[in-house]
């Protein structure tokens, strides 16, 4: 496969894709968000793109496909024409071709992740979506198409004669790190469900590049410590991150319970390789348990 095949096979096959899972994300979400999502999304811009430098993470001891071999010479020949080419910086497909200042700094570190870019030059906000070829799946994808409907931008902030963007991340602000990890775990549980349900539809689009036999995802580790708090407000939980209605779900819980179990779980966070699990569990559950009597 050529650095053009691949532009092509995405280039043919993303917007169907897309429309796919968009899909998937009003019929997980609700029909009443469906003007949201829509919006949120074709406002996105997605950016596919193959980092220019070798790479140590490919050294891993990991699980990989049994094509592996097969994958890592791909990349590194297409790493190269890249490379030689200087092809807009290691981009393989830009849906909207739009430049952003940030990539360098995003392909640096392979990264996956939805972004606002906002430019002072020309007051214009951009949300983007960067997906490193070959260390992303599907998965991966939706998990930051439901970061892209998840966030609003709040306002401008002047700080030392420049402007700094502020937003709403899901249940989180854009300074709020305690919240963050929880909110990452939310979205995780949903990319994984809505990811399931385009596999036995046969919906696919990178998962032939990946290469990994399964999808490597870190917050998988807090996952099965608030699951049962996202199953008993998911309704209440959906609409706090769509909408900007944050403090009615705080009312809900119980605004004390919460910043209680948000503690808890960055209490967990900070000494994950060093604690013992079901201490955190046992005080979770407490924490939820209260939550579900409000």
């Amino acid at each position: 496969m050529t650095f053009s095949s691949v532009q092509r096979y995405i280039s043919n096959n993303f917007d169907s894709f897309k429309n796919e899972i968009i899909k998937e994300l009003i019929n997980y979400f609700g029909e009443e968000y469906k003007d949201i999502i829509v919006s949120r999304i074709e406002d996105t811009n997605f950016i596919f793109y193959i980092e220019p430098r070798y790479n140590e993470f490919l050294k891993f001891n990991i699980k990989r496909k049994d094509n592996y071999r097969k994958l890592k010479k791909e990349y590194y020949r297409l790493q190269r024409e890249i490379r030689i080419k200087d092809l807009e910086n290691g981009q393989v497909y830009n849906s909207k071709s739009l430049g952003s200042v940030a990539y360098k700094s995003i392909a640096w570190n392979s990264k996956t992740c939805f972004t606002y870019m906002y430019c002072n030059g020309n007051n214009e906000l951009k949300r983007e979506i960067f997906i490193p070829l070959f260390y992303a799946d599907d998965r991966a994808i939706i998990h930051e198409m439901i970061h892209s409907v998840m966030s609003s931008p709040l306002f401008l902030l002047d700080r030392n004669n420049s402007c700094v963007l502020k937003y709403k991340f899901g249940l989180c602000a854009s300074d709020d790190s305690i919240t963050d990890l929880l909110e990452e775990c939310i979205t995780e549980i949903e990319a994984k469900r809505i990811y399931s349900n385009i596999k036995k539809k046969g919906i696919s689009l990178i998962d032939c590049l990946y290469l990994y036999k399964s999808s490597l995802c870190f917050y998988d580790n807090f996952i099965p410590y608030i699951i049962e708090f996202y199953k008993l407000f998911k309704d209440d939980i959906i609409n706090a991150r769509i909408t900007l209605n944050l403090r009615q779900l705080e009312h809900i819980l119980g605004n004390e319970e919460y910043n209680n179990f948000l503690s808890l779980l960055k209490d967990f966070y900070d000494n994950y390789y060093d604690s013992e699990k079901s201490f955190y569990k046992l005080f979770m559950k407490q924490s939820i348990d209260k939550m579900g009597k409000n």
